[in-house]
């Protein structure tokens, strides 16, 4: 997005602190979180009288739906390992399972173990269209363009909205953002009136979309419409405190926001937003019990694959921290390598004085694979500062000032 169309947006439209207030009381998550921890009680009393696998996979999504409420990533462990218990006992009659499973494994962002999960699923051959709704969504995060067109093309078959929003992420993923936008707006017409949760996910989905675009007053439109459908949506309330924070910059009425989310629900990216705007305001006392709380909180084996990317970023500005660097990586990318991962292992060689190989590593994975700004500003300082390279990811980061936020413009 260019720097001067949000200088203009910003002229024509702000949130003031008092807007922010009002916008922190849309946040009403108690009614949604009581009936989904009614949902899961009620599978939990099915489950003491039947070790039945359909109860265990009601059990596993309940846990998962309460977690798009309160963000607590113990929800999925514990669907995961329930799931998985289920498979080691009883042989399934059905791939419905493995799906589920899987889905445990994307939220965690186990990806390699979710693919595997699905293509016992895709054998089985019950089905087929969530099977491979699923596989486009794991190759897309591993970055197998390939797979990513060969399922698509599958997915197209019943063009619905399923094939719509993904045909958009892929739009999206290739620098065609216009077009991205304009098929998440086709697929509206494929949600039924009374589906408030899918229309929920596609305005706040737009409102990113919108974000990206530089198109903030849409941006908040679409942040609102998707709260007011949805309270519960803490992810849409954290995208209207970034419009304060990184739009606005107001970062008093981003915190108010953010601390209506915080009072419900301690949500790890919600945290680091918070640390972020601390840091970037010069209030780095508070940054640095933020931090060291975020890192306590997170620095557990079984929270890498999940809350890794927010570790790295915690730890990898001091070289004290290479070894706790490295094992956190070195289990990552096992299960999940893609250009954003690949990105981080340059950041890493780069603070450990391997230059070359951090060059070599940004040019041969990082490069030329993607057009998000994040990972390139990951790479930059790797580059020959006159390189052509280095002049055009400049330039991207520039006009991408708004999407990265004012802590990275002003590093």
């Amino acid at each position: 997005m260019k720097t001067s169309v949000i200088i203009l947006l910003i002229g024509i439209f702000s949130i003031n602190s008092t807007n922010a207030e009002k916008l922190s009381n849309l946040y009403a998550p108690q009614n949604q979180y009581h009936i989904a921890l009614d949902e899961l009680e009620f599978w939990n009393e099915k489950l003491e009288k039947s070790s039945n696998a359909i109860f265990t996979i009601k059990k596993a999504n309940a846990l998962m739906h309460l977690f798009t409420i309160d963000a607590d990533i113990q929800n999925v462990i514990e669907a995961e390992y329930i799931l998985e218990d289920q498979l080691l006992n009883y042989k399934p009659a059905g791939s419905g399972i493995y799906r589920t499973l899987s889905q445990a494994k994307i939220k965690q962002h186990k990806f390699c173990e979710a693919l595997d999960l699905l293509m016992e699923a895709e054998t089985l051959g019950d089905d087929l269209y969530l099977t491979e709704s699923l596989l486009f969504d794991v190759y897309f995060e591993l970055g197998d363009d390939a797979q990513c067109a060969y399922y698509l093309d599958k997915l197209a078959r019943r063009k619905g909205f399923d094939f719509y929003i993904r045909q958009a992420r892929w739009s999206d993923s290739k620098g065609e953002l216009d077009e991205a936008i304009r098929l998440l707006e086709y697929s509206k017409q494929f949600i039924s009136d009374n589906d408030w949760f899918k229309q929920s996910w596609l305005f706040s989905n737009l409102a990113d979309f919108y974000g990206h675009q530089g198109n903030i007053e849409k941006s908040y439109e679409h942040y609102k419409k998707a709260l007011e459908l949805n309270p519960t949506d803490w992810y849409s309330l954290k995208g209207l405190a970034w419009i304060q924070y990184s739009g606005n910059r107001d970062n008093e009425a981003a915190l108010k926001i953010l601390e209506s989310i915080s009072s419900e629900f301690e949500i790890p990216s919600v945290s680091m937003l918070k640390y972020n705007i601390f840091r970037e305001a010069g209030d780095f006392a508070e940054a640095e019990k933020l931090r060291l709380q975020l890192i306590e909180t997170l620095n557990k084996e079984e929270y890498y694959s999940a809350y890794s990317n927010y570790l790295f970023d915690l730890l990898i500005s001091d070289k004290q921290n290479l070894v706790a660097i490295h094992n956190i990586l070195d289990q990552t990318m096992r299960d999940h390598t893609s250009a954003g991962q690949y990105a981080r292992l340059v950041q890493y060689h780069k603070l450990s004085g391997n230059d070359d190989l951090a060059r070599e590593i940004a040019t041969n994975y990082v490069l030329d694979q993607t057009f998000e700004p994040d990972p390139l500003m990951r790479i930059y300082e790797s580059l020959e500062s006159d390189s052509e390279s280095a002049k055009e990811i400049k330039i991207l980061l520039k006009e991408s000032a708004y999407e990265l936020g004012p802590h990275v413009v002003q590093k």
